[in-house]
Protein backbone atom coordinates (compact mmCIF):
# COMPACT_ATOMS: atom_id res chain seq x y z
CA UNK A 1 0.00 0.00 0.00
CA UNK A 2 2.69 2.42 0.75
CA UNK A 3 4.34 1.65 -2.86
CA UNK A 4 1.22 2.44 -4.32
CA UNK A 5 0.97 5.56 -2.46
CA UNK A 6 4.21 6.96 -2.97
CA UNK A 7 4.04 6.29 -6.66
CA UNK A 8 0.66 8.02 -6.88
CA UNK A 9 2.24 11.06 -5.09
CA UNK A 10 5.17 10.82 -7.76
CA UNK A 11 2.76 10.90 -10.99
CA UNK A 12 1.00 13.39 -8.79
CA UNK A 13 4.43 15.54 -8.94
CA UNK A 14 5.06 14.84 -12.81
CA UNK A 15 1.57 16.00 -14.43
CA UNK A 16 2.23 19.26 -11.94
CA UNK A 17 5.68 20.12 -12.68
CA UNK A 18 4.98 19.58 -16.44
CA UNK A 19 1.44 21.42 -16.17
CA UNK A 20 -0.64 18.76 -17.11
CA UNK A 21 -4.02 18.83 -15.39
CA UNK A 22 -5.21 15.05 -14.55
CA UNK A 23 -8.27 14.83 -11.69
CA UNK A 24 -11.34 13.25 -10.64
CA UNK A 25 -13.99 14.91 -9.04
CA UNK A 26 -17.49 15.01 -7.94
CA UNK A 27 -19.68 16.96 -10.52
CA UNK A 28 -22.64 16.93 -8.22
CA UNK A 29 -20.13 18.67 -5.56
CA UNK A 30 -19.25 21.57 -8.00
CA UNK A 31 -21.13 24.70 -7.85
CA UNK A 32 -19.68 27.57 -10.37
CA UNK A 33 -22.42 30.75 -9.75
CA UNK A 34 -23.92 32.50 -13.30
CA UNK A 35 -22.00 35.40 -12.94
CA UNK A 36 -18.54 33.67 -12.59
CA UNK A 37 -19.75 31.48 -15.94
CA UNK A 38 -20.78 34.56 -17.73
CA UNK A 39 -18.14 37.18 -16.73
CA UNK A 40 -14.96 35.03 -16.76
CA UNK A 41 -15.71 30.97 -17.79
CA UNK A 42 -17.26 31.79 -21.13
CA UNK A 43 -15.32 34.67 -22.07
CA UNK A 44 -11.76 32.85 -21.43
CA UNK A 45 -13.52 30.09 -23.10
CA UNK A 46 -14.44 32.18 -26.18
CA UNK A 47 -10.65 33.36 -26.07
CA UNK A 48 -9.42 30.15 -26.04
CA UNK A 49 -11.42 28.95 -28.95
CA UNK A 50 -9.79 32.00 -31.20
CA UNK A 51 -6.53 31.13 -30.35
CA UNK A 52 -6.65 27.93 -31.45
CA UNK A 53 -7.86 28.95 -35.05
CA UNK A 54 -4.80 31.73 -34.97
CA UNK A 55 -2.47 28.78 -34.02
CA UNK A 56 -3.56 27.29 -37.08
CA UNK A 57 -3.60 29.88 -39.52
CA UNK A 58 0.15 30.59 -38.25
CA UNK A 59 1.38 27.04 -39.08
CA UNK A 60 -0.60 26.99 -42.38
CA UNK A 61 -2.06 30.16 -44.11
CA UNK A 62 -4.41 27.96 -46.10
CA UNK A 63 -6.29 27.40 -42.78
CA UNK A 64 -7.41 31.01 -42.77
CA UNK A 65 -9.40 29.79 -45.56
CA UNK A 66 -10.93 26.10 -44.20
CA UNK A 67 -12.04 28.22 -41.14
CA UNK A 68 -13.53 31.23 -42.87
CA UNK A 69 -15.27 28.85 -44.81
CA UNK A 70 -16.63 26.93 -41.75
CA UNK A 71 -17.43 30.43 -40.41
CA UNK A 72 -19.71 31.43 -43.57
CA UNK A 73 -20.91 28.36 -43.63
CA UNK A 74 -22.38 28.22 -40.57
CA UNK A 75 -23.67 32.29 -40.54
CA UNK A 76 -25.40 30.77 -43.29
CA UNK A 77 -27.07 28.05 -41.40
CA UNK A 78 -28.42 30.51 -38.89
CA UNK A 79 -29.72 32.82 -41.54
CA UNK A 80 -31.65 30.05 -43.25
CA UNK A 81 -32.84 28.58 -39.99
CA UNK A 82 -34.24 31.97 -39.19
CA UNK A 83 -35.62 32.91 -42.38
CA UNK A 84 -37.83 29.07 -42.47
CA UNK A 85 -40.36 30.25 -40.33
CA UNK A 86 -41.56 33.29 -42.77
CA UNK A 87 -41.85 30.93 -45.82
CA UNK A 88 -45.36 29.91 -46.60
CA UNK A 89 -46.05 26.35 -47.29
CA UNK A 90 -45.61 26.49 -51.04
CA UNK A 91 -43.90 29.50 -51.95
CA UNK A 92 -40.63 31.81 -49.96
CA UNK A 93 -41.95 35.47 -51.38
CA UNK A 94 -40.10 37.66 -48.79
CA UNK A 95 -36.81 39.20 -49.39
CA UNK A 96 -33.45 36.83 -49.12
CA UNK A 97 -31.40 38.36 -51.16
CA UNK A 98 -28.90 38.80 -47.98
CA UNK A 99 -29.08 34.85 -48.24
CA UNK A 100 -28.48 34.79 -52.15
CA UNK A 101 -25.61 37.54 -51.34
CA UNK A 102 -23.92 35.37 -48.54
CA UNK A 103 -24.60 32.00 -51.14
CA UNK A 104 -22.35 33.93 -53.76
CA UNK A 105 -19.73 34.71 -51.31
CA UNK A 106 -19.41 31.10 -50.13
CA UNK A 107 -19.10 30.10 -53.69
CA UNK A 108 -16.47 32.42 -54.43
CA UNK A 109 -14.78 31.26 -51.67
CA UNK A 110 -14.98 27.61 -52.11
CA UNK A 111 -13.46 28.25 -56.09
CA UNK A 112 -10.80 30.12 -54.62
CA UNK A 113 -10.00 27.71 -52.51
CA UNK A 114 -9.91 25.10 -55.02
CA UNK A 115 -7.66 27.26 -57.33
CA UNK A 116 -5.10 27.55 -53.87
CA UNK A 117 -5.13 23.89 -53.49
CA UNK A 118 -4.77 22.93 -56.73
CA UNK A 119 -1.27 24.83 -56.57
CA UNK A 120 -0.14 22.50 -53.44
CA UNK A 121 0.96 19.37 -55.73
CA UNK A 122 3.94 21.53 -57.28
CA UNK A 123 5.09 21.45 -53.65
CA UNK A 124 4.61 17.43 -53.51
CA UNK A 125 4.74 17.78 -49.66
CA UNK A 126 1.39 15.61 -47.78
CA UNK A 127 0.12 14.48 -51.07
CA UNK A 128 -2.20 12.38 -49.24
CA UNK A 129 -4.04 14.92 -47.54
CA UNK A 130 -4.06 17.31 -50.48
CA UNK A 131 -5.66 14.87 -53.11
CA UNK A 132 -8.07 14.92 -49.74
CA UNK A 133 -8.46 18.15 -49.53
CA UNK A 134 -9.10 18.77 -53.22
CA UNK A 135 -11.56 15.82 -53.40
CA UNK A 136 -13.34 17.16 -50.59
CA UNK A 137 -13.14 21.38 -51.55
CA UNK A 138 -14.67 19.91 -55.13
CA UNK A 139 -17.76 18.42 -53.71
CA UNK A 140 -18.26 21.48 -51.65
CA UNK A 141 -17.83 23.60 -54.11
CA UNK A 142 -20.69 21.54 -56.19
CA UNK A 143 -22.88 21.80 -53.08
CA UNK A 144 -22.80 25.29 -53.31
CA UNK A 145 -23.44 25.83 -56.72
CA UNK A 146 -26.86 23.80 -55.75
CA UNK A 147 -27.83 26.12 -52.96
CA UNK A 148 -27.18 28.60 -54.82
CA UNK A 149 -29.86 27.71 -57.97
CA UNK A 150 -32.18 26.73 -55.54
CA UNK A 151 -32.21 30.09 -54.31
CA UNK A 152 -31.98 32.05 -57.60
CA UNK A 153 -34.54 29.48 -59.25
CA UNK A 154 -38.37 29.97 -57.73
CA UNK A 155 -39.33 26.82 -58.77
CA UNK A 156 -36.76 25.01 -57.17
CA UNK A 157 -36.94 26.79 -53.93
CA UNK A 158 -39.85 25.42 -53.34
CA UNK A 159 -38.03 22.20 -52.49
CA UNK A 160 -36.76 24.03 -49.37
CA UNK A 161 -35.86 20.36 -47.65
CA UNK A 162 -33.38 20.08 -50.43
CA UNK A 163 -31.80 23.42 -49.24
CA UNK A 164 -31.17 21.81 -46.13
CA UNK A 165 -30.26 18.52 -47.21
CA UNK A 166 -27.78 20.28 -49.16
CA UNK A 167 -26.74 22.91 -46.05
CA UNK A 168 -26.00 19.88 -44.15
CA UNK A 169 -23.64 18.11 -46.47
CA UNK A 170 -21.71 21.42 -46.78
CA UNK A 171 -21.10 21.74 -42.86
CA UNK A 172 -20.13 18.08 -42.96
CA UNK A 173 -17.67 18.22 -45.52
CA UNK A 174 -16.03 22.03 -44.30
CA UNK A 175 -15.51 20.30 -41.19
CA UNK A 176 -13.65 17.20 -42.77
CA UNK A 177 -11.32 19.61 -44.37
CA UNK A 178 -10.92 22.19 -41.42
CA UNK A 179 -7.60 20.63 -40.74
CA UNK A 180 -6.30 19.19 -43.60
CA UNK A 181 -3.78 22.01 -44.83
CA UNK A 182 -1.66 20.86 -41.61
CA UNK A 183 1.43 18.72 -42.18
CA UNK A 184 0.26 14.99 -41.70
CA UNK A 185 2.15 14.27 -38.63
CA UNK A 186 0.09 16.64 -36.64
CA UNK A 187 -2.93 16.95 -38.75
CA UNK A 188 -4.45 13.78 -36.90
CA UNK A 189 -3.88 15.22 -33.62
CA UNK A 190 -5.24 18.84 -34.12
CA UNK A 191 -8.47 17.34 -35.80
CA UNK A 192 -8.68 15.10 -32.70
CA UNK A 193 -8.55 18.07 -30.01
CA UNK A 194 -10.71 20.22 -32.21
CA UNK A 195 -13.71 17.46 -32.51
CA UNK A 196 -13.10 16.57 -29.03
CA UNK A 197 -12.61 19.96 -27.41
CA UNK A 198 -12.78 22.96 -29.11
CA UNK A 199 -16.17 22.17 -31.01
CA UNK A 200 -17.77 21.07 -28.07
CA UNK A 201 -16.83 24.40 -25.99
CA UNK A 202 -17.91 26.51 -29.09
CA UNK A 203 -21.29 24.50 -29.10
CA UNK A 204 -22.38 24.28 -25.87
CA UNK A 205 -20.60 26.73 -23.82
CA UNK A 206 -20.31 29.97 -26.49
CA UNK A 207 -23.24 29.19 -28.55
CA UNK A 208 -25.85 27.48 -26.05
CA UNK A 209 -24.05 28.67 -22.82
CA UNK A 210 -24.50 25.08 -21.07
CA UNK A 211 -22.52 25.45 -17.92
CA UNK A 212 -24.46 22.18 -16.86
CA UNK A 213 -22.29 20.66 -20.23
CA UNK A 214 -18.98 22.17 -18.70
CA UNK A 215 -19.27 20.70 -15.34
CA UNK A 216 -19.98 17.43 -15.93
CA UNK A 217 -17.98 17.36 -18.90
CA UNK A 218 -15.15 18.77 -17.61
CA UNK A 219 -12.99 15.52 -16.54
CA UNK A 220 -13.47 14.18 -19.63
CA UNK A 221 -12.32 17.75 -21.60
CA UNK A 222 -9.39 18.44 -19.34
CA UNK A 223 -8.18 14.96 -20.10
CA UNK A 224 -8.44 15.58 -23.50
CA UNK A 225 -6.92 18.91 -23.74
CA UNK A 226 -4.12 17.56 -21.67
CA UNK A 227 -3.49 14.63 -23.95
CA UNK A 228 -2.64 17.11 -26.73
CA UNK A 229 -1.16 19.70 -25.28
CA UNK A 230 1.25 17.27 -23.66
CA UNK A 231 2.37 16.10 -27.51
CA UNK A 232 3.37 19.90 -28.45
CA UNK A 233 6.79 19.72 -27.54
CA UNK A 234 7.49 16.86 -30.07
CA UNK A 235 6.62 18.99 -33.23
CA UNK A 236 9.41 21.57 -32.43
CA UNK A 237 10.33 21.72 -36.16
CA UNK A 238 6.22 22.05 -37.14
CA UNK A 239 5.09 24.60 -34.26
CA UNK A 240 7.33 27.19 -32.99
CA UNK A 241 7.57 30.76 -32.41
CA UNK A 242 4.53 32.86 -32.10
CA UNK A 243 1.92 29.34 -32.53
CA UNK A 244 3.55 27.56 -29.73
CA UNK A 245 3.49 30.20 -27.30
CA UNK A 246 -0.25 30.64 -28.18
CA UNK A 247 -0.64 27.42 -27.12
CA UNK A 248 0.81 27.74 -23.92
CA UNK A 249 -1.54 30.81 -23.42
CA UNK A 250 -4.34 28.35 -24.61
CA UNK A 251 -3.10 26.08 -21.60
CA UNK A 252 -2.80 28.92 -18.63
CA UNK A 253 -6.58 30.11 -20.17
CA UNK A 254 -7.72 26.27 -19.26
CA UNK A 255 -6.07 25.95 -16.31
CA UNK A 256 -7.27 29.07 -15.01
CA UNK A 257 -10.99 27.83 -16.29
CA UNK A 258 -10.20 24.83 -13.60
CA UNK A 259 -9.27 27.03 -11.23
CA UNK A 260 -12.65 28.97 -11.22
CA UNK A 261 -14.76 25.78 -11.30
CA UNK A 262 -12.94 23.59 -8.70
CA UNK A 263 -11.03 25.74 -6.08
CA UNK A 264 -14.03 26.53 -3.70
Amino acid sequence: MGRILILFLLLGNLNSAFGYSYFYFDSKKVNVSNRSFHNYIRPQIRNLVQDFYSVLKKINPLQEDTINLKILTHRFKKKWKDYLPHCKKEECTDNFEDLKSLAKRINKKTLKLEKKISGLFSKRRNIDSTIQLSDYSGKISDIWYNILNHLENPLLLKEKKQVGIYLNQALINTEIILISPLDDEIQKNFYFVWSNFIKKLEQEIIEKQNLKFLVTRLEELNITWNSFYMKVPRWKELISGTPKNQLKIMHRRWNSILKIILVR
